[in-house]
């Protein structure tokens, strides 16, 4: 009797560490409140979901949500998803890639998307590491990342396209100059639609002037790719090269036609390109596909929980 209980406390154990193991990260939209709880799915059944959710402090909670409270159930980061890729095939990641950067808003979701884009570009840099580089830098998360991501994707593009790296004019075409401050929230919401905070990027944009002054760009980017971005509806890398086009077109003007009190008001929008123009990164090691995050691109088997490298 005893040894048929253990026995069925070490099996329950394996199941919940197996479980565990393998969880998927999943946004829960709720009926009763209208809120919305992130996090890790520990079980759901007919009658509702456990979702382990990460607090401040570092530990963890779990909240049981009935099934008639659910929304709306987002998985996230599919383990069975993850463990399916296969190097032989490179697209896959690239595509799941795409598809979980259109969930930003999740950290994990975000951060698993990244990862894809670079073991993509590292199994094959020719076809899709230029665009991959293109996801990275969308998805960047610090300004130095950001930097590392957008002179990798120069130096990576066969073609060396200017307008990913080269310190172009402003158009001349306009009758006046716009407002610095409206060139300033122009910039501020390209960066924050990139980011996915479409709210805030059209509060910024909403402004006469700077959606004067982004018609004034059509040729770079229309005002609807704008919106589009802004409500995360493409995230494929034709927009996402215009934005990048644009957003560097305004920091050149920012940074060498602004005065001096709004560069001081914004140093963050001191070019990217700036210290890759003077040769330092072009000596930084970590300009390699495989040393751009911490993540290993070679571990780029997803078996019982963990990336793997293969045999």
């Amino acid at each position: 009797m005893h040894r048929g209980w253990l026995f069925c406390v070490l099996f329950t154990l394996a199941l919940l560490v197996g479980a565990a193991a393998s969880s998927s990260a999943a946004l829960v939209l709720r009926k009763s409140n209208g809120q919305s709880v992130l996090g890790a799915i520990v079980s759901q059944n007919e009658s509702g979901v456990i979702i382990r959710e990460a607090q401040s402090d570092g530990s963890t909670r779990d909240i049981t949500i009935p099934r008639a409270d659910i929304d709306e159930l987002i998985v996230t980061v599919s383990p069975e998803r993850l463990s399916e890729l296969d190097p032989a095939s490179p697209q896959q990641y690239l595509e799941y890639a795409e598809e979980l950067a259109e969930k930003r808003v999740d950290p994990e979701a975000r951060t698993a998307a990244i990862r894809l884009y670079q073991i993509a570009a590292v199994l094959d840099a020719e076809r899709l590491g230029p665009g991959a580089l293109l996801g990275m830098i969308s998805l960047a998360r610090s300004s130095a990342e950001e930097t590392r991501f957008r002179a990798t994707a120069y130096l990576l593009d066969p073609r060396h396209d200017a307008s990913l790296l080269s310190r172009a004019a402003l158009a001349t075409s306009r009758q006046a100059p716009p407002r610095p401050e409206a060139v300033r929230d122009l910039l501020l919401a390209l960066q924050a639609a990139r980011r996915g905070r479409g709210t805030q990027a059209q509060e910024l944009a909403s402004r006469a002037d700077v959606r004067e002054l982004l018609q004034a760009h059509a040729d770079y980017l229309s005002p609807s790719e704008f919106a589009a971005l802004c409500r995360n509806e493409t995230l494929s890398s034709e927009p996402l090269q215009k934005l990048l086009s644009l957003e560097l077109l305004l920091e050149d003007e920012v940074a060498g036609k602004g005065t001096a009190a709004n560069r001081a008001q914004a140093p963050a929008m001191k070019p990217w390109s700036e210290s890759l123009t003077r040769g330092e990164l072009g000596r930084a090691p970590n300009l390699q596909l495989d040393k751009l995050t911490e993540f290993d691109p070679h571990a780029c088997l997803y078996r019982a929980g963990k990336w793997v490298r293969q045999n």
